[in-house]
């Protein structure tokens, strides 16, 4: 999982820098003007940036079918994307890319976890959070530091708490 998100990471950004270096490749059959410029695009990069492009464009061809169609799905997904929202991606990127290596660790276990969660349950949690946003502050805050409480208590004490809390049990 951690390897193929950062080639699918690694490869979106490359792909931004090899697109000018395809038509090398796309437009050597057809001639003409559109393979010139590609093969002087290729001859302007440097050579340490012609072998990143090939050891990715090796690492492209060892991907299965599927997984290279779903990365160009994904791509073509982030070029149709705002502006704004590819820079949030961008930005969302340098900042994961900077966390140390057991917070990274954290936040994919996170994200594997709520992606495997059931549709029904994906979908309470994000009403939760929508009601949670149209609380007012003190209200937000109040639920905080309820939830801190909560998480400093024993898990004895919490499990207690839960089961007091089951449907047909009444509230504590």
């Amino acid at each position: 999982m951690k390897q193929t998100i950062r080639l699918l990471l690694v490869f979106m950004g490359l792909i931004c820098l090899a697109f000018p270096a395809v038509p090398v490749v796309w437009a050597a059959d057809a001639g003409g003007a559109a393979a010139e410029d590609g093969i002087r695009e290729w001859m302007s990069l440097s050579p340490e940036e012609r072998a990143a492009l090939r050891k990715q464009y090796r690492i492209w061809k060892s991907l299965p079918e599927a997984r290279r169609e779903a990365i160009m799905n994904n791509y073509r997904k982030f070029q149709a994307l705002p502006e704004a929202e590819k820079e949030r991606i961008k930005q969302n990127f340098v900042r994961y890319q900077s966390m140390p290596p057991e917070k990274r660790k954290i936040l994919r276990d996170k994200f594997i976890r709520w992606r495997n969660l059931p549709p029904a349950r994906k979908e309470m949690i994000r009403e939760s959070y929508r009601k949670y946003q149209d609380l007012s502050p003190e209200q937000q805050r109040e639920i905080i530091h309820r939830y801190r409480h909560w998480r400093n208590l024993p898990p004895a004490e919490r499990n207690a708490i839960m089961e007091r809390r089951k449907p047909g049990r009444g509230a504590p």
